[in-house]
């Protein structure tokens, strides 16, 4: 389990390359100096052609799962067998949470009822503005941390963690 995590960030998410070191190397840079306001931010919607053009471009010689999200969950985690699965009613419990674009309510979605697929991670990890909603059904979502911050009300509950999770009142 440990080392699937570990080679989810020191395999995909880790820059190897020259240019994905590149890449990461300025994105990092011009964020931090923006967020010093040293530099201009640029609104640009993940929607837009010339976004995605330019992402593309940029990232051509990078390995797909630096470069795509969805690619380097799937590459460390079976999302099939998840699937074969079904609902998990045991712990530990899972619970994403992500906004409805239209509504702005969160939704958690929790694998002690439902099973979790790799959109239900993506749409958590969409930030507006960056990347695209997530469509899920009949809904788009991303982040829930924009609908409910944190969302861990769900976890709070015995019925998910157990009862002698909770410390016990005195006197």
């Amino acid at each position: 389990m440990w080392q699937r995590l570990l080679d989810f960030w020191t395999e995909s998410n880790r820059p190897k390359s020259m240019q994905e070191q590149l890449f990461n190397q300025f994105t990092v840079t011009w964020s931090r100096l923006v967020g010093k306001g040293y530099m201009p931010t640029f609104e640009v919607s993940p929607y837009s052609p010339v976004a995605k053009f330019l992402y593309d471009m940029t990232t051509t010689f990078h390995r797909e799962t630096f470069k795509n999200f969805k690619a380097s969950l799937k590459a460390h985690i079976d999302f099939d067998r998840i699937r074969d699965c079904g609902p998990r009613g045991k712990r530990p419990i899972l619970v994403v949470g992500a906004a409805g674009v239209l509504s702005g309510r969160l939704r958690k979605f929790v694998s002690r009822t439902e099973v979790i697929e790799v959109e239900h991670i993506l749409a958590s990890c969409a930030v507006p503005n960056i990347f695209p909603a997530v469509k899920i059904g009949d809904d788009a979502y991303w982040d829930g941390l924009f609908a409910d911050n944190p969302p861990i009300a769900a976890l709070c509950r015995p019925i998910y963690v157990g009862g002698a999770t909770f410390p016990r009142k005195s006197g």
